[in-house]
């Protein structure tokens, strides 16, 4: 019976284990998502920002100020998705069969 309760407890660790795997794959993955939709208007922003400088060029004309503050606004933009990662510690998580389980069987994450 103490072995039972002992494979218990340490396929419970294992769960436990996964459970917060799993929560921290899925805020990285959700904080990824983010970043791609920043990225992508700064993306936009820089695009349009180009666009109106090069027709100004063309013009003999100075760079329009709403050209110039789009490309601070993408600077700030930049900075702020940098932040965000930086603020998210390294888990160190691994691969599936990198670290093996107590019971020897494969997961999906494991926490080394």
């Amino acid at each position: 019976m103490f072995l039972e309760v002992d494979q218990l407890g340490d396929r419970l660790t294992s769960a436990l284990h996964e459970a917060q795997a799993a929560t921290e794959l899925s805020t990285t993955a959700l904080l990824a998502r983010t970043a791609v939709r920043k990225m992508e208007v700064a993306q936009d922003q820089l695009a349009s920002a180009l666009t109106a400088i090069a027709s100004a060029e063309r013009r003999h004309e100075a760079p329009p100020e709403k050209a110039v503050r789009s490309l601070e606004s993408v600077l700030h933009r930049l900075s702020t998705i940098s932040r965000e990662f930086g603020s998210v510690p390294d888990q160190g998580l691994t691969l599936a069969g990198d670290t093996p389980r107590q019971d020897n069987k494969p997961s999906v994450l494991a926490v080394p």
